[in-house]
């Protein structure tokens, strides 16, 4: 099936896709690139980045348990140009669940590379969020973001190849793909503990409802798919060159580097039909 994907992907310029990598149980099983130097270069991480705080964020809750219900305090600086923001704090796990209804609006973004998006009553695609609670995570941690990522999570990932500028990182494609592995791994790197199984728990809890296409929760978009007469959760997170993928109920990891500019949509099929039936045992 491993072949199938590939031959696949080499057969159908259209898909842009030079680079995939696939893992299972965190041993990496598969990985093909159109150039042997993707290998190696450092990918922007772009919208991953809000992936990268909520991850953060599961790490520093683990050290310090019951934050969800934390009221974090919004500044002003963080949704600049809006509105003035007045003395205003929302719960944790509301910003990270993108409900809160906040100043941010469909049409009116803070990134404009980000796709502005509204999914039912109440919800709203709302990256100033993160930028919040990013703000209120390094207060808390005492020490910029890259530093508690360095030293609470790209260590006992053996993450030693990266470059930070501001909030943006960049990481090359085999360790980009352990943030997948991670999280289909219940928070788990080699039988070690990195945030606790409840944060992935949270993350999953909507994955079957109804609602579930195109929820953004703790850093990735989530989405059912069907493949061989069964229904898999999936969630991702997709930038410019990258497309990265777990899938819980086969320990999975996914990531397909190239240039992406088509709707992830284009992609499901592909992970139906190639990407679960290589991941699921004989």
């Amino acid at each position: 099936m491993a072949e199938e994907l590939v031959n696949r992907i080499e057969g159908d310029p259209s898909l842009g896709i030079s680079g995939v990598l696939l893992s299972q149980g965190g041993k990496l099983v598969l990985e093909e690139y159109t150039d042997p130097l993707l290998a190696d270069s450092l990918l922007p991480i772009g919208e991953n980045r809000l992936l990268m705080i909520a991850t953060l964020t599961a790490i520093f809750e683990a050290e310090a348990d019951g934050l969800q219900q934390h009221m974090v305090s919004l500044s002003s600086s963080v949704y600049a140009g809006r509105q003035t923001v007045p003395d205003t704090s929302v719960a944790l796990q509301q910003l990270l669940k993108m409900r809160a209804d906040l100043l941010c609006r469909p049409q009116q973004q803070t990134f404009q590379d980000v796709a502005s998006k509204a999914h039912g009553d109440d919800y709203y695609y709302c990256p100033a969020n993160y930028l919040a609670v990013m703000q209120w995570l390094e207060a808390k941690t005492n020490e910029p973001l890259s530093f508690f990522a360095e030293g609470n999570l790209f260590e006992p990932l053996v993450i030693d190849r990266y470059r930070w500028d501001g909030d943006e990182i960049e990481l090359i494609p085999r360790d980009m793909l352990k943030l997948a592995a991670l999280y289909a791994q219940q928070g788990r790197w080699q039988g070690n503990e990195i945030f606790q199984d409840k944060w992935v728990l949270r993350l999953q809890e909507k994955a079957y409802d109804e609602n579930a296409q195109g929820r953004f929760r703790y850093g990735w978009w989530q989405h059912r798919l069907l493949s061989e007469g069964r229904q898999y959760a999936l969630f991702y997170s997709k930038g410019e060159h990258y497309l990265l993928v777990f899938v819980p109920d086969l320990n999975g990891g996914l990531l397909l580097i190239g240039n992406f500019d088509k709707p992830v949509t284009e992609y499901f099929n592909l992970i139906a039909e190639q990407v679960i039936p290589a991941l699921k045992p004989e």
